[in-house]
């Protein structure tokens, strides 16, 4: 009674593994639905692999590796490039400590270093972790 239809909550099924995969990369994540495979991360430690596999390849080759550190906090992951802005802001996806976060003021501070750079309504796409 309480559940939604099949493809909504596979599509829910498929966003948690998600988030859980590239929170992880050195964890091999498979998803089966109806039988068949949605999604299958390598598990090589390597977030870019784990993006690819989750994203999608037209979203990974769109990256650009950041690395950086201030004080005690230390970011790394990945950014898109100026020129593959997205409709919505659907990929920017933010780890604390290996969780996943929702936070305005992350995503304020990678559209702030965008500014300009991308055509308006476009999104920059990232996963960060933090």
């Amino acid at each position: 009674k309480f559940m939604k239809k099949d493809s909504a909550e596979g599509a829910a099924a498929t966003s948690v593994v998600t988030q859980l995969a590239l929170s992880h990369p050195d964890v091999s994540f498979k998803l089966l639905r109806d039988g068949q495979e949605v999604l299958h991360t390598p598990g090589d430690g390597q977030l870019l692999s784990a993006v690819y596999a989750a994203l999608g390849r037209d979203f990974a080759r769109s990256l650009l590796p950041v690395d950086g550190a201030g004080g005690d906090v230390r970011v790394s992951g990945f950014v898109t490039s100026p020129a593959a802005g997205h409709g919505t802001r659907g990929r920017q996806l933010f780890f604390v400590n290996g969780r996943l976060v929702k936070s305005q003021l992350l995503t304020a501070a990678v559209e702030e270093a965008y500014r300009n750079r991308l055509l308006k309504g476009k999104f920059p796409g990232c996963v960060l972790h933090i």
